[in-house]
């Protein structure tokens, strides 16, 4: 069967490199995105995609109607395309799509048979189909961007407080056996970093105000792992430092984090890149919110 187009873009220079259209009319530079560990500035594969194919299942929507009642006129409807990149636990990599389509003057039954109808013709859903996970949310009235957000997995706030408790509940597995509670073991984590601390600084370094933190103190000197003293040059500070036990216990504890090392569901690199993108994310949300200061900047690019 013969090709309706043909076109022809060249790459070179990888996710830092260029690509151009063998017409000219395509020619940009491409930068790996922050958040993947590199300087932005540019527009990157994934930006590219999601433009695509939400361009393109914009025009199966108004192929599909097309000599309906239900005509959808180009000035009608609006695709936002998001286009996520992840690990397949496989040393390789995956694509996760959702499209975000909003149809006005239809209702939603209608806008959801439209939307169906179009991922069957669409080009690049046929393309991806069976490799790619593709979502597809169609909306009547969605707001400026088509995204309907009051949806309990558009919150990023869900996600982290999940991701929060699973991480917590992988080491409980580990923390009982050391006798320790989670925040226990974040506390003596500091201590073995810098043996004389604080309450503030702890409190500080732990977004944890005094309240928390000195009752979960005391049972750490109940248990004979810290003692607290008063600062010989302030009183008014007290300072917090680590017994012998304490101090013996930091082999236990780097003993199972050699354990949990396989246990993370994350290759060690892509262990990095996530870490990477918290860390740039606890640092701007804490300069957002009055509390930078509380945690290292971020490494410059």
């Amino acid at each position: 069967m013969s090709h309706l187009y043909t076109t022809r873009v060249t790459a070179v220079g990888g996710r830092n490199g260029t690509i151009k259209s063998e017409d000219g009319i395509l020619n940009l530079q491409l930068a790996m995105p922050k958040e993947l560990g590199g300087k932005g500035g540019a527009t990157n594969p994934e930006q590219l995609f999601a433009a695509g194919y939400a361009a393109c299942f914009e025009n199966a929507v108004i192929h599909v109607t097309r000599g309906q009642s239900d005509k959808v006129r180009d000035n009608a409807i609006e695709v936002v395309g998001e286009v996520g990149l992840l690990p397949n636990g496989a040393g390789g990599f995956n694509l996760a799509v959702t499209l975000y389509v909003e149809i006005a003057g239809l209702d939603q039954a209608k806008a959801e048979e439209i939307v169906r109808a179009a991922h069957a013709v669409c080009p690049y859903s046929n393309a991806i189909h069976g490799n790619v996970d593709v979502k597809i949310n169609g909306t009547q009235n969605g707001d400026a961007e088509g995204v309907n957000r009051v949806l309990l997995e558009q919150q990023i706030c869900f996600r982290v407080y999940v991701a929060s408790n699973l991480v917590t509940r992988l080491y409980r597995l580990h923390l009982d056996a050391m006798g320790l509670t989670y925040p226990q073991y974040l506390v003596m984590l500091i201590l073995w970093e810098t043996e004389l601390q604080s309450v503030s600084q702890l409190g500080d370094r732990l977004y944890l105000d005094s309240g928390t933190l000195t009752p979960l103190l005391k049972r750490l000197e109940a248990a004979g792992l810290v003692v607290r003293r008063r600062d010989t040059i302030d009183e008014r500070r007290v300072l917090i430092a680590l017994t012998e036990t304490g101090r013996a216990l930091r082999e236990r504890a780097d003993a199972m984090l050699r354990a949990l090392e396989g246990e993370t569901c994350l290759l060690p690199g892509d262990l990095d890149v996530l870490g990477e993108q918290l860390d740039r994310y606890i640092w701007d949300l804490s300069a957002q919110l009055g509390t930078q200061g509380r945690v290292d900047a971020p490494p410059v690019d």
